[in-house]
């Protein structure tokens, strides 16, 4: 077989690899800055971000759908900038 039908096939492949890894991210919330422990959490503080993430990892982000809802409240750990929110990260409604 011609060496160029390889390096083809071995290019469509490396295609296919890239584009199946960019469809499988999901939309997280991250951190714009560093906050510190006590931050109460306003919209600027927060944004949507594609990820790839490991499907365990994923389930505990908080999908970007939900940025809302942490609009507001103050975290006790600190959260650091393009860090992913996660359900696990200690928060409360802020006084």
């Amino acid at each position: 077989m011609d060496v160029r039908v390889w390096v083809g096939f071995a290019v469509a492949l490396g295609v296919f690899a890239v584009l199946s890894a960019a469809s499988t991210t999901r939309p997280v919330v991250v951190a714009t800055r560093d906050l510190p422990a006590g931050s109460v959490l306003r919209p600027s503080d927060l944004t949507v971000s594609r990820a790839l993430l490991d499907r365990n990892v994923y389930a505990a982000a908080v999908p970007g759908r939900e940025l809302s809802t942490l609009v507001g409240k103050q975290i006790a750990d600190p959260l650091h900038r393009g860090q992913v929110a996660s359900h696990g990260r200690r928060c409360r409604t802020s006084p």
